[in-house]
């Protein structure tokens, strides 16, 4: 079966991990280690003590610590987890009988000195190995992590299959883990859970599937199966409550040998058995107490209990009946012959569907072009969908299918056109082909359920709409079955057969296994040419060692060799390129040689003399630094003979020569045998224009944001509301809780959910997220000190009754939003993005230019943006982490820029700035390992007010501010665990923190040094004059003295008697700052001031000439509403000692007066 709509590239990163040199990872013991040391317990410190021997006796990790082959190359080793671990697991197994004290360097960051989580501990030591210098191997690429030394042993890929009930469209989607979270609430063993995980889950009412083929919400099922597994195999049983923490105590039962393959996306009739060596134990009641403790394997094969510095033999029955929490499982088919005796044979059924391919009426696909179609269209870049464009152009010009669709024999007997992608790629096809000299939009239909309004891979796209025709109502023919893929329109133009062969070199026997295949995916890291990477490809392999050969003839492990051929060849043949890094997307940019005509016999599983020939038809080409930037186009051989460059909406024609000498990502080959003889040749050399790297319809797309009525938006408060209503902790959505809080202290965001505008033209009320928190919102800011319930409607599709990331969750908001009924105005198209409510608020442009320094060439791109990254790895602040992100970045050797003037590959730089920018600024501080989930937890300094004009494309002399008014907090060790909370700034001016139902003042100082995650600012200069006042000092002043004098002790006041009368108070500025307490002041009051002169309301009638008036800020943080602000008039002593100048004192928020003095 072909893979339908599932991620190619990430299936191949899947497979990534076997690239490793896995025979440096034994996964049974190399020398018979007798059971080692025990560990003293330093306080609390059980858990990390049965962890660390739970993975001291992982015996292919043992292997690699004992060989000392990472700590030869790795300098820190003082910071290196695995030169730590490494150093603790050679004392543990060379004291036998001894008692040891765990290095404390393994919990640094860690241990609380309080009891923790034995599993969390587990996971937190896999991130820090994760992230050490080297990755497990000193000749891996160390950004790999797919090589590194944890996920080649631990870690695999889940599957998530969803297929619609309605038109039997299938969605995979791969994730990464490290260890599998088991059920156990009603689970009595552990393959009664691993059953309900694999079970199919149906989706319908509100968790009805958005089939992107239906283009509706329609039932369907998902299921989670195992597509790789690891060595070492870690299941937990779930035995905490998230919330309370309470513990399941009894017993559930797991096997000494459990066999996998039933959880597999592909099953298979050989067993994939694993054995047990190490149980994890807790006993207590609670995740907050108890005790851990654990059962291990050691390398003699001895059962031993091991309670921190206790060793106790035991056996295996003891064993299978404890309170497991953690089970360590090893892969018995990776260990040696001897232990294991399964046989392998030969896949007859599979063998017989390659035949079947026979049996379709080829000839109904002429692959020369029926008519001498010149060039077509030109197609309008939406916003970030070049790789859309490029894709499409190059299935336009496969002649066989161009043939078909142009026939409409498919639509003729299709019914549902606006869903069937065979219908919709057709009426493209036709469109394109006959507007030559035009430019046209593509049909959105083509990448619905695909396109995430940003930069996509093409590769990926152009699988998408081959598994979308495959599920399409009929497969090409209505003659023929629509559930025999092997005669469908796709299998029959691009699918062929892998033939892999297995020789055993004792038995000589052969074993056959093949496979489909839709493109063939070429490695280029070592490979000058096409014709070398095919030939690596089909190079015989060597299994032996670990590798070896389960022969059933034999019945033994053997050495053998595996070679890769070609089964049967396509009409058309796609070869991929693999430029991208599964992992980082970091891109190989060097020009591998491509041909013109390729010969495929060489690499036919049956050699025959006749040469088997392909012609060149179009090359996809990627130029960018990778897979999450740059820009797609390609060329192609229209139906008279000439080749065209296809750059978007821009068609120039241009000759084979600049064609052969471009950085291919994807090449196209038709079959030649299949031509006629004279269709051949049509290489007609011409004239080459210059290459404009630069995409104009992207540019357009940045300046329509300027078309929408701005002025909708005030981004100011139009009413000064006071705090509003806590929301009530669901069960764990305390991430929906602080992210909802920080979107509705949004004031552009707020005063027009208020307006109640949208809701008055927008139908569907139940599905569109625009009314839902519409309806959120003003519930909250008209319930102020109370405590709501969030609508559910604000998660449907998103909460998984765990905890979940606020700024994913953040992210879901907008996305949905976005694509709400109305897009922010009646009045506008709702097909415009950039004029949307989301985008004129939130969104933004970056501008990535690109600087040949041979030529000076510049080559602009603009990417849409809703939030900023931040990498705070190395960075203190956050303008420090802006700095690293704009630094302009060095092109060369490698990544040297393929310069379009140039016509070489040459030295440039790279430069990212902020095109344009939104009113409301969101900045993320990434936190987060991408893979373990383990939290940077130092604060990171962020200020109140930002200048974000050093980060822009065009500097200007006018500072860019933005000011604070919303943090997002996370608080805990990982982003599975932990707690949000946010604080906020209100209408009215001040500080609160939101913690789920519970509100608090602050103040500015408090919320400047918490660990944020998501930082909320709006722009100032949006703002009305009066309604901030941060630029000036006096006020800024006032503000740091109310916020830390509050409480503080009363001070006695001290007066300089040196000053003149006749000074000039226009010198205010050198004045000093003196502070009196209340009851001094009431004092001066009633001795030195004439009551009858002194009016609160004619404060101006009053006030001399030679009298300074302070106002403190009605935007005070920290001040409570029962302190009123005070203007009080001190006027001039009547004394002989005229050296006092009046004065006037402002009583704070804590009782005392500030005196000002010239």
């Amino acid at each position: 079966m072909f893979p339908l709509d599932a991620d190619v590239n990430k299936h191949e990163s899947v497979l990534a991990t076997d690239k490793a040199p896995k025979e440096k990872f034994c996964v049974t013991w190399k020398q018979p280690y007798v059971v080692g040391a025990g560990l003293q317990n330093l306080g609390n410190t059980c858990y990390m003590n049965a962890t660390l021997q739970c993975l001291t006796y992982t015996a292919p990790l043992a292997n690699y610590m004992l060989s000392q082959e990472h700590s030869q190359t790795c300098c820190p080793l003082n910071t290196c987890m695995i030169c730590i671990l490494q150093a603790h697991m050679i004392r543990a197994l060379q004291h036998s009988g001894k008692v040891i004290q765990p290095l404390r360097a393994l919990v640094t960051g860690f241990h609380k000195y309080k009891q923790e989580d034995a599993h969390e501990f587990l996971m937190f030591v896999l991130g820090a190995m994760l992230n050490s210098c080297l990755p497990g191997h000193k000749d891996l690429d160390p950004q790999d992590e797919n090589t590194s030394l944890v996920c080649q042993l631990f870690g695999g890929y889940w599957r998530s299959q969803i297929k619609c009930l309605r038109c039997h469209g299938i969605s995979d989607t791969f994730d990464p883990y490290l260890d599998i979270s088991l059920d156990i609430k009603a689970a009595q063993s552990v393959q009664e859970a691993l059953k309900c995980l694999v079970k199919p889950e149906n989706l319908d009412g509100e968790e009805a599937y958005d089939c992107a083929t239906c283009l509706s919400r329609v039932p369907a099922t998902k299921t989670l199966t195992l597509k790789t597994v690891p060595k070492v195999l870690i299941l937990v049983l779930k035995r905490f409550c998230d919330f309370t923490g309470v513990k399941i105590g009894r017993v559930v039962q797991y096997p000494e040998c459990i066999d996998m393959q039933p959880y597999m996306s592909h099953q298979n009739t050989e067993p994939l058995v694993y054995v047990l060596y190490a149980v994890l134990v807790h006993a207590g009641l609670s995740c907050h107490s108890g005790h851990y403790l654990c059962y291990i394997k050691a390398g003699n094969g001895h059962w031993y209990e091991m309670d921190d510095a206790k060793v106790t033999p035991c056996g295996i029955t003891s064993v299978l009946n404890r309170q497991a929490y953690v089970l360590f499982y090893v892969q018995k088919s990776e260990l040696n012959g001897h232990s294991i005796g399964f046989s392998h044979y030969a896949d007859v059924n599979k063998h017989e569907s390659v035949l079947a391919t026979d049996k379709a009426p080829k000839e109904k696909f002429c692959v020369t072009w029926k008519q001498p179609y010149v060039v077509g269209a030109g197609l309008q870049n939406l916003g970030n969908t070049c790789y859309m464009n490029a894709t499409l152009q190059c299935l336009t010009y496969t002649a066989p299918l161009a043939n078909y669709m142009l026939s409409q024999e498919h639509s003729q007997t299709c019914c549902p056109l606006n869903t069937c992608m065979i219908c919709i790629l057709q009426a493209h096809m036709i469109r394109a082909l006959q507007h030559s000299g035009k430019v046209i939009q593509p049909l959105r239909a083509l990448v619905t359920g695909f396109h995430k309004y940003k930069q996509e891979d093409a590769h990926e796209f152009l699988m998408f709409v081959l598994g979308a025709m495959l599920n399409s109502c009929l497969p090409g023919h209505k003659d023929l079955d629509p559930q025999d893929e092997n005669t469908s329109l796709v299998c029959q133009l691009f699918g062929g057969y892998w033939r892999s062969q297995i020789k055993c070199l004792r038995c000589h026997g052969i074993s056959d296994t093949f496979d489909p295949y839709l493109d063939i995916s070429l490695d280029i890291k070592a490979a000058q040419s096409v014709q070398e990477a095919l030939k690596c490809l089909v190079k015989p392999e060597n299994l032996d060692g670990e590798e070896a050969y389960d022969c059933a003839t034999c019945l033994s492990r053997v050495p053998a060799t595996k070679t890769l051929t070609l089964k049967t060849v396509p009409k058309v043949l796609i070869l991929v390129l693999k430029r991208f890094c599964d992992f980082t997307g970091v891109k190989i940019g060097r020009v591998v040689q491509y041909p013109e005509c390729i010969d495929m016999q060489p690499y036919m599983s049956h050699q025959n003399t006749e040469p088997l020939v392909y012609v060149l038809y179009a090359v996809l080409v990627h130029a960018g630094l990778s897979c999450h930037s740059g820009h797609y186009l390609c060329y192609i051989k229209a139906g008279n003979g000439h080749w065209y460059e296809m750059d978007d909406a821009k068609v120039t024609p241009c000759g084979i020569t600049s064609v052969l000498n471009r950085q291919a990502y994807v090449l196209f080959y038709v079959q030649k045998s299949e031509l006629n003889g004279h269709s051949i040749g049509f290489s007609h050399s011409q004239g080459v224009p210059s290459w404009e790297d630069a995409d104009v319809n992207k540019h357009e797309s940045v300046l329509a944001t300027d078309k929408a009525p701005k002025e909708k938006f005030c981004v100011t408060w139009k009413q000064p509301y006071v705090v509003g209503a806590g929301l009530q902790n669901l069960g764990n959505t305390c991430y929906m809780n602080a992210t909802l809080q920080c979107l509705t202290y949004t004031a552009p965001l707020a005063n027009y959910m208020l307006s109640q505008e949208h809701s008055q033209t927008c139908c569907p009320l139940n599905t569109c997220m625009i009314c839902i928190l519409q309806a959120h919102m003003i519930r909250a800011l008209q319930h102020s000190g109370k405590v709501i319930q969030p609508l559910r409607a604000l998660v449907t599709g998103f909460h998984k009754y765990k905890q979940e990331d606020a700024h994913e969750f953040l992210m879901f908001v907008l996305g949905a939003m976005l694509n709400s009924c109305l897009p922010g105005h009646k009045d506008l198209d709702p097909q415009a993005e950039n004029t949307s409510l989301v985008c004129q608020l939130f969104g933004g442009y970056w501008r990535s230019q690109i600087k040949c320094l041979r030529c000076h060439g510049i080559s602009d791109t603009f990417d849409p943006y809703l939030d900023i990254s931040l990498d705070i790895k190395a960075a203190q602040s956050v303008q420090e982490a802006l700095k690293c992100l704009v630094k302009p970045e060095n092109l060369d050797g490698e990544e040297a820029y393929d310069c379009a003037t140039c016509l070489s590959r040459v030295p440039a730089t790279k430069t990212l700035t902020l095109k344009t920018v939104p009113k409301v600024l969101i900045l993320v501080l990434k936190r987060f390992c991408d893979f373990t989930g383990v939290k940077i937890g130092r604060v990171v300094q962020y200020p109140e007010c930002i200048d974000m004009q050093p980060y822009m494309s065009h500097q200007n002399t006018e500072p860019l501010v933005y000011v604070l008014y919303a943090v997002l907090v996370h608080a805990g060790l990982s982003c599975h665990s932990g707690h949000y909370l946010c604080y906020i700034k209100a209408g009215n001016g001040h500080w609160y923190e939101m913690d789920d139902a519970k509100v608090t003042p602050c103040g500015i100082t408090s919320v400047l040094n918490r660990q944020a995650y998501v930082l909320f600012y709006v722009q100032k200069s949006e703002l009305n004059g009066h309604s901030i006042g941060f630029s000036h000092c006096e006020e800024q002043s006032l503000l740091e003295v109310a916020d830390q004098d509050m409480g503080a002790q009363q001070r006695e006041l001290h007066r300089p008697s040196n000053m003149q009368v006749g000074e000039s108070c226009g010198h205010k500025e050198d004045s000093a700052t003196k502070e009196i307490t209340l009851d001094q002041w009431k004092i001066l009051q009633q001795q030195n001031r004439p009551k009858s002169e002194f009016n609160i309301r004619k404060i101006e009638g009053t006030l001399p000439s030679n009298g300074i008036m302070i106002h403190p800020s009605k935007y005070r943080v920290g001040m409570r509403k029962n302190h009123t602000e005070k203007e009080i008039y001190l006027p001039a002593q009547c004394s002989k000692d005229t050296g006092h100048l009046p004065c006037v004192v402002t009583e704070l928020s804590c009782g005392k007066m500030c005196c000002v003095d010239d």
